[in-house]
This record gives structure tokens, C-alpha cells and sequence, in this order.
């Protein structure tokens, strides 16, 4: 960091860091808009099927795990969490509109939902723990290259040091 701070000046590096986070924030709300965009297309599939076509809406019910997954590895537990709401919300009436003709299916559905937010937690949880170790893990490979260099200049200390007693 001394190193780059020094080639490069401060001001160079404040402005790379300000680009960086403003590039993954506008990542992030690409990211954001993907998962609604998503989640509303298949929600879209769901009410303009008939309802006659059972299989169709099985395999459908399951699309809404791509954006609930991915959502939860992007923004990690609370992005899963409100996918799976936002999910639920979406499916929920699906859902009551068809109950009276087909229960079995109906209740496979509310099923699913609670599946929903199992996959979010499980993959949120996860996605968060590892983050975590990572920057643990970044923060120890940190401390070891300060540790180093300080070890490489007391080790450059004591070469001058025993020059200068030998002459």
C-alpha cells in the first residue's frame, strides 16, 4: 500500500477506491434489478398459463429458486431473505386462486414457499460466513507482509549495525 501510495500519490489512489465503489454499487443495483426482473417473469408465467396445465406450473414454481439462490449469493442472508419474500409474495396468490380446484398442487405450493426461505437462509448464512473468513484470511495475509517487512529491515538494521562494528 506504502508502496503504491508512493508511485502513484494519494489523491490517484482515493479516486481508484471511489471508482471501485461506485462500480459495485451500480453492480449491485444491476444485480438487484436482475433478480426483480426475474422474479416478475416468472410470476408472469405463473398467471398467464392456464391452469389446466399443472406440469407447466411445477416446473415454474421451481424457477423461483435461480433468483432466491443468486440473490443470496450476491448480497448474501438479508438479499436471499427478501428474495424468498418478495418470491412468496409474488407466488402467494398464484397460489389462493387455485386452491379450491387443485388442493394437492396447492398445498405442494405453500410448501415450496417454506422451501424458498430454507435455500435463502442456508445459502445466505453460508455466503456470509465465508466472507467473513475471507477477510480474516486478508487481514492475517496483511499483518504477515507487515510482519515481514518489519522482520526485512531489523534484519537490514543488524547488517549495518555489524558493519559498522567491524570496522
Amino acid at each position: 500500500d506504502c508502496l503504491l501510495a508512493s508511485c502513484c500519490g494519494r489523491g490517484y489512489i482515493i479516486v481508484l477506491m471511489k471508482t471501485v465503489i461506485t462500480q459495485t454499487r451500480r453492480q449491485d443495483w444491476v444485480a438487484g434489478a436482475a433478480v426483480l426482473v426475474v422474479l416478475l417473469g416468472i410470476t408472469f408465467l405463473h398467471y398467464t398459463t392456464m391452469a389446466g396445465l399443472s406440469q407447466l406450473h411445477a416446473v415454474y414454481r421451481y424457477f423461483y429458486f435461480l433468483p432466491i439462490v443468486f440473490a443470496a449469493l450476491r448480497f448474501g442472508f438479508w438479499g436471499g431473505l427478501l428474495a424468498a419474500l418478495f418470491a412468496s409474495l409474488l407466488f402467494a396468490p398464484h397460489i389462493l386462486f387455485k386452491w379450491g380446484s387443485f388442493p394437492e398442487d396447492s398445498l405442494n405450493d405453500l410448501l415450496v414457499v417454506v422451501v424458498f426461505y430454507g435455500v435463502a437462509i442456508i445459502t445466505g448464512v453460508t455466503i456470509d460466513r465465508l466472507r467473513r473468513s475471507e477477510a480474516k484470511q486478508a487481514q492475517t495475509v496483511e499483518e504477515l507482509a507487515a510482519s515481514l517487512h518489519q522482520l526485512e529491515v531489523q534484519g537490514e538494521e543488524l547488517r549495518r549495525a555489524e558493519r559498522l562494528s567491524a570496522l
